[in-house]
This record gives structure tokens, C-alpha cells and sequence, in this order.
């Protein structure tokens, strides 16, 4: 269970419980099973005694079943990749959101759409990192409306067929063909909330495998470059649930 709340000096602090000792090389397991609302007293010490508390949201649900627990396992891994350690705040913040898209995921019955939470994740990770790609508008005549794209992998950022085609230079740089629908897309994960995405689930029903791929492997390798090495909990994911 991780709880954060703010003390009488306005500093954040953080409970966790369920930690137990791991041979995994990411670190101790954090079992989150619910976020809670603390009230604490303190006097001129620096200790703090636990007053009240309140659960405000139960996530034991997302462990009894297969698809989100695995995935928690997926978000919890990433984060303490790209928290290096130390835990910031907007690392908590994009935990705490993801877990209440997932929950919610769940409630709305959404099976089999747990993909596009995963991406929107990624991306929104990879914001945290500062390393979020450019896909905006082309990067070169700087339009937004192209039925082509071409992703540059080596500077992280999209043209549109057109400049492409007519500059030599990128046709040396590995790329990645996309399709204008699949931008879009990635341009409404990055920019949704997750749990808006989630109350719109209804919206990507035309979301297609081709167009995961696609998303996945700019997100993951913009993720294992900054990481420098695989994700091992998505090989597990990989192989029960595809």
C-alpha cells in the first residue's frame, strides 16, 4: 500500500507497505493494495503519530485479475527505471493516475483494450524522462496534416511524406513509416489523461494490432534507450497475453 499525504511543514511523505526482499535486479516489490487519506499529529519532534486514516481507494481488485496485475507489475518496473531510485513526485502522481485508469478499467469491464492504457503510460513516461518524442506538427515545414508520416528514430521526432521524400539526409536515418490515424492517436495518449481515456474507451474501438506495433516500438525504444536495457515484465505480458 502506498499512501502520501502532507504534514503540518507541507512536506510530502510516503508509506509503503508490503515491501518485501526481491533477487529481482529492479529492487524491492512494492505489493500496492490501496491508497489511503492520512491524518497524522505531530509535536516538536520530528516523528509523527498516526491519527486517522482512511482508505480512499482499493486496488486488491487489479490483482485478482491476470491482465491488470500484469500490468502493474509492467507500470511498477518501469517507474523505478526511470525514477533511478529516488521516487519524485511526478513519478507518484503518474503511478497513482495509471492505477485509477486501471481500476476504473476494470469496473467498465474493458476487456482486451489494455493496450492503449499501456502506450498512454509509455508516453507519459517517457514525459517524465524529457525524452517524450516530437509529434507535433513535421519538423521540417512544420504542417500537422499529412496521410503519411515518417518517424526519425536517431533525433526522436516526425516529418511529414512529403519533406521525406524531397531531403536525402533522412532517407539515411532509420525511420519508421505511420500512418496519419496512428498519429493521431499517439497524439490524443500523450496530451488524455489516463483516466479519460478509460471513460472514452469507446472512442479507439478502431484501435488495430498494426497500430500498437507501431506505437510500441517508438515508445520502447525511446524506454530501453533511456533505460539501456529490455523491460522484463513486458516479456512476460508478451507471452500470456498475446
Amino acid at each position: 500500500m502506498i499512501a502520501t499525504f502532507i504534514t503540518e511543514h507541507c512536506s510530502i511523505s510516503a508509506l509503503c507497505y508490503g515491501v518485501k526482499k526481491s533477487a529481482k535486479n529492479i529492487g524491492s516489490d512494492l505489493n500496492i493494495t490501496a491508497k489511503l487519506s492520512i491524518i497524522v499529529d505531530g509535536g516538536k519532534s520530528e516523528l509523527y503519530r498516526l491519527h486517522e486514516s482512511l482508505i480512499i481507494k482499493d486496488y486488491s481488485i487489479l490483482h485478482n485479475n491476470l491482465e491488470t496485475s500484469l500490468i502493474i507489475s509492467y507500470v511498477k518496473e518501469v517507474i523505478l527505471y526511470i525514477s533511478q531510485g529516488s521516487m519524485s513526485d511526478e513519478c507518484l502522481i503518474l503511478m497513482e493516475k495509471t492505477l485509477d485508469a486501471m481500476l476504473l478499467y476494470v469496473e467498465k469491464n474493458c476487456s482486451g483494450l489494455i493496450n492503449i492504457l499501456m502506450r498512454a503510460f509509455e508516453i507519459k513516461a517517457l514525459s517524465i524522462c524529457g525524452i517524450a518524442p516530437a509529434f507535433k506538427r513535421c519538423s521540417i515545414c512544420q504542417t500537422t496534416e499529412s496521410q503519411n508520416w515518417y518517424y526519425i528514430f536517431d533525433i526522436a521526432t516526425v516529418i511529414c511524406k512529403n519533406c521525406y521524400q524531397n531531403d536525402r539526409k533522412y532517407k539515411t536515418l532509420y525511420s519508421q513509416n505511420i500512418t496519419k490515424e496512428t498519429l493521431d492517436i499517439i497524439r490524443q495518449l500523450k496530451h488524455s489523461p489516463l483516466i479519460k481515456i478509460v471513460e472514452n474507451i469507446e472512442n479507439y474501438k478502431h484501435y488495430s494490432k498494426d497500430i500498437d506495433k507501431d506505437i510500441r516500438y517508438i515508445t520502447m525504444s525511446r524506454l530501453t534507450d533511456y533505460i539501456g536495457h529490455s523491460i522484463k515484465s513486458l516479456a512476460v505480458i508478451d507471452s500470456i497475453l498475446l
